[in-house]
């Protein structure tokens, strides 16, 4: 769940359209689009932010190198990134050792090993907010009958120590106005350096955008279904 800059009102126009033509009830229709969303939001988050943390930190490329030996002979191992000269990482190294005489790495006094681990603590960052969706996708997993084609991508990633989210799958409640299910991502609750928020919206909102669409064009294909009797293509 969470109370900020989401835009819902694409996915909610999709749904609403695309169930008109579905045969699933309700309730699994609901949880099957949420078991969507929380699929997407797991691989948009990561997708998302990854490449721009590593570009915002000065990584340039990676390093290489061509196996001659042992069965993976003739195959290239990506190695160590590469980062441009004053890179923000550097500069923020920089300051650490000025102020505190530091690079805040146990051990570490070298500013190349030093840059390594700056970038390794910000990717790990973006997995644990990654991985708040993960037990809600979960959840809905064991509810939804029909899976969605991307249920094959829960096994993509996997969550580290206690589990940072959880999901209310609907259900079928005849005193309600309205059936819905909640995702829900404890990740960004937890006092971490820098603000969570941000890049958990921008990977659900992604989320949502990319299951908006494809529910567009599932309901075109199927009018265009219908309406082929009658000649129209």
């Amino acid at each position: 769940m969470i109370n900020g800059s989401v835009d819902t009102s694409a996915f909610k126009k999709a749904a609403r359209a695309l169930f008109e033509t579905s045969s699933r009830s309700c309730v699994d229709f609901t949880n099957g689009q949420a078991l969507r969303v929380s699929i997407e939001a797991v691989r948009q988050t990561e997708k998302a932010n990854k490449d721009r943390i590593e570009h915002e930190l000065g990584v340039t490329g990676r390093e290489f190198r061509h196996l001659t030996r042992g069965k993976n002979k003739g195959k290239v191992k990506l190695g160590n990134r590469i980062f441009k000269d004053d890179s923000l990482a550097a500069r923020i190294l920089g300051k650490r050792m000025k102020t505190t005489k530091s690079f805040g790495f146990k051990g570490v006094t070298d500013i190349g090993a030093a840059m390594k681990k700056l970038l390794a603590a910000r990717l790990r960052s973006v997995a644990f907010i990654k991985a708040g969706w993960i037990p809600a996708r979960n959840k809905l997993f064991s509810v939804v009958k029909r899976k969605p084609v991307e249920a094959s991508r829960v096994l993509d990633s996997k969550i580290y120590g206690k589990p940072k989210g959880d999901a209310k799958p609907a259900v079928n409640a005849s005193l309600r106005h309205f059936i819905e299910a909640i995702i829900v991502n404890s990740a960004m609750n937890t006092k971490s350096k820098g603000n969570p928020m941000p890049v958990a919206q921008k990977g659900l909102q992604k989320a949502l955008q990319f299951v908006a669409q494809d529910m567009t064009a599932k309901l075109a294909e199927r009018l265009r279904g219908d309406l082929r009797p009658f000649g129209a293509k």
